[in-house]
């Protein structure tokens, strides 16, 4: 026979949204920041990543136009083609992806290091 009024007061909602969870072992003295991060994540929060090398919060990947990204392959497919010991062409055109990354070059010229 079904039991139309339980007493429920002893229960508690689950502290979770998504389960199941699992105990997972961390630094003390991350735990406390880690345990937060979660719950927030866990109430549908979005956590902004932290900035990287190059000073934003996105991957170089997600900057680039498709117009760069195709010029950037173009360039890395050429120099995959070249011969070694072409003075210094290859680093040329490396040099030509990463200032279209946005990474300031300066280029040592030959015998110098």
């Amino acid at each position: 026979m079904a039991n139309y009024n339980p007493d429920t007061s002893g229960l508690k909602q689950p502290k979770w949204i998504n389960t199941p969870t699992r105990a997972i072992r961390v630094p003390d003295v991350f735990a406390d920041e880690l345990l937060a991060i979660a719950h927030r994540l866990d109430q549908g929060d979005v956590i902004e990543k932290p900035a990287n090398s190059n000073g934003n919060h996105q991957a170089v990947g997600e900057l680039l136009s498709d117009q760069s990204r195709q010029q950037i392959i173009d360039i890395l497919l050429a120099a995959t083609k070249m011969k070694a010991g072409n003075g210094g062409a290859i680093k040329l055109e490396i040099a030509k992806v990463l200032t279209l990354l946005g990474v300031d070059v300066k280029l040592t010229q030959k015998g110098s290091r």
